[in-house]
């Protein structure tokens, strides 16, 4: 009897319909599609699902923040015109000899009165005024009386420096040594400045050379001025 009902539940269930069918299972997930690399680019100004801005780049292409273009990285350009600072244009040869011969004969002249109104120590500076300034004053005139220099040397004071000395020449004892040494130090600070720029951009050789051989000598005056009382 046993085995008679187990043979006819078999039969049974072999003409029906899978249990899984008659329940509705969903099927397993389909087939992926494969992909091909060549993905359809975003909308203009928009960014695709998953991709992230990049540092230094904006939309529509203009640079970031911080970022330079070719021109504005160019740096160490000055934006002056390249103009020569004012001051340091170079002396012309004529005005070198007419200054240089003028300096010279107010130092001669100066320290001649110098010489007779002067303490001792002045009078000891007035020496060596008058003996160097001799000697530079006839090798001036040599260059150009040889014609390696082409300038004409004056023969006489002009008004500032005739002014100055009319002035020494009313003055003396204390006031008449302050007064040349003052004169003293202007006129040496005047013609180092000008040995020094002809010396260094002097347009005659000849001259240019002689600037430079008695410009040290020029200077050692000026600090013997300045120590006068």
């Amino acid at each position: 009897m046993r085995k008679l009902l187990l043979l006819t539940t078999v039969l049974a269930l072999s003409g029906t319909p899978s249990i899984a069918q008659q329940l509705g299972n969903p099927a397993g997930p389909g087939p992926v599609p494969p992909t091909t690399g060549n993905q359809p680019a975003p909308p203009a100004g928009t960014l695709g699902q998953g991709q992230t801005a990049q540092p230094g780049h904006q939309q529509g292409g203009m640079p970031h923040a911080g970022q330079t273009t070719g021109q504005a990285q160019t740096t160490g350009q000055s934006q002056t015109t390249g103009a020569a600072p004012a001051g340091t244009a170079g002396v012309s040869t004529a005005d070198f000899v007419r200054r240089a011969a003028l300096g010279d004969m107010f130092e001669i002249q100066s320290s001649q009165l110098a010489r007779e109104k002067a303490d001792r120590e002045g009078r000891a500076f007035s020496n060596t005024m008058i003996q160097a300034h001799t000697k530079t004053s006839n090798e001036l005139k040599s260059l150009v009386q040889s014609g390696k220099v082409q300038a004409e040397v004056p023969t006489g004071l002009d008004q500032a420096h005739t002014q100055k000395l009319e002035q020494l020449r009313g003055l003396s004892g204390d006031a008449f040594e302050k007064a040349y040494q003052q004169m003293q130090v202007q006129a040496h600070q005047d013609a180092v400045a000008l040995f020094t720029s002809y010396a260094q951009s002097g347009d005659n050789a000849e001259l240019k050379q002689w600037a430079e051989k008695t410009l040290p000598e020029l200077k050692q005056h000026l600090g013997m001025a300045e120590k006068l009382d």
